[in-house]
């Protein structure tokens, strides 16, 4: 057994490792045999998402040496972002709401970019904080 690397597993975590999310994702789409879509309505607080799991597995990769640590190089997070949320079928990023392709170009604050580090469009997040429904839940705000 190769000998085990705990202090470049301690970089692993949710805020600085994109890797994670798409492991859990992939591991729930193969459990459940659902879509995307139905892996987005989860959440990402909801249980059955994995990430928490996804962020062991994920940790043991990279102490056992099968994946590298995590970057803070700005390159490496931009492509491990593109991976995580690239749509399989169109390889293309896309909100993780409403599904509308990213247009970095449309900067307004209810614009088609991308919402800071969030996988979602500037329209879903303004769409999302300006609700006034108590009972208001959706894929943003779980």
């Amino acid at each position: 057994m190769t000998l085990l690397d705990p202090t470049a597993a301690e970089a692993v975590h949710y805020a600085t490792d994109p890797r994670i999310r798409h492991l859990a994702e992939a591991a729930w789409r193969m459990r459940t045999g659902g879509s995307r879509t139905d892996w987005l309505k989860l959440g990402k607080n909801n249980p059955e998402a994995l990430i928490a799991e996804a962020r062991e597995w994920m940790r043991a990769a990279v102490a056992g040496g099968l994946l590298p640590a995590p970057s803070s190089d700005p390159a490496w997070k931009a492509d491990a972002h593109q991976a995580a949320d690239a749509d399989p079928d169109t390889e293309e990023p896309r909100c993780g709401k409403c599904r509308t392709p990213f247009d970095p170009t449309d900067t307004r604050y209810d614009g088609a970019a991308r919402y800071a580090a969030t996988p979602y469009c500037g329209r879903c997040i303004d769409a999302c904080h300006e609700s006034t429904d108590a009972f208001h839940r959706c894929v943003i705000c779980q």
